[in-house]
């Protein structure tokens, strides 16, 4: 067969048709080899690309943050001036007059400015209504030596005051005003009105809606 292709094509030297036939097979080997890695080059891309588009097309999940767990419900204890005092169960977020309310309402001899209405209930919470004996109409504070928690011009002691009267005060709520109480007991009182600012929860935006309100004297 050899011989029969190399009179085909006229040559006559054994040496040089084996040249030219391996010549021949080297020039396919070189075809064939970039056939291959085209085709795998290829084949890379298309895995790459769809990897891609399924990472991308994969939702993303927003990290899960546990949230604090808020009560349903609350229990407080209200006793003083009231019909019924006792303990009741409220809804999260019900305020000191509701907890009034379902004591029956107040006594006539209950001072009802010596409470804050509108503050928040929290559990565990011991509300009391005091009497007009405990608590000196407006006029008598003025002249009451300094022991009463509103001036007559309305302004709040910080030195005096109880926690319902800290209440009365923009951004004040049950558990800052425990912290004012605590703070003077600890110290002896404010020397300024400045000082409450190093309360636990009271900042300097909480300072300037409150000074014109708070005094010491």
């Amino acid at each position: 067969m050899f011989e029969r292709l190399m009179k085909k094509l006229n040559i006559k030297s054994v040496k040089v048709a084996k040249i030219l036939l391996f010549v021949i097979i080297g020039i396919c080997a070189i075809f064939l080899m970039l056939y291959i890695n085209d085709r795998r080059n290829t084949a890379v891309v298309l895995v790459g690309t769809d990897a891609q588009a399924d990472y991308e097309a994969e939702p993303v999940y927003a990290q899960y943050v546990e949230m604090p767990v808020v009560p349903q419900t609350i229990v407080v204890y209200i006793s003083g001036e009231v019909r019924n005092p006792g303990v009741f169960e409220f809804d999260y977020g019900a305020r000191i007059v509701d907890a009034i309310e379902a004591a029956g309402g107040m006594t006539n001899d209950a001072d009802p400015n010596a409470i804050n209405l509108s503050a928040r209930l929290f559990d565990e919470q011991h509300i009391v209504v005091f009497s007009m004996d405990d608590n000196m109409p407006p006029s008598a504070q003025a002249t009451g030596g300094g022991a009463a928690g509103v001036s007559a011009d309305g302004l709040v002691n910080i030195n005096t005051a109880t926690s319902e009267q800290l209440q009365v005060l923009s951004g004040i709520g049950p558990v800052t005003a425990g912290n004012i109480i605590s703070h003077r007991d600890a110290r002896g009182g404010f020397a300024t009105i400045e000082e409450i600012m190093n309360v636990s929860g009271i900042g300097e935006r909480t300072f300037e809606n409150i000074r014109d309100r708070i005094t010491v004297d």
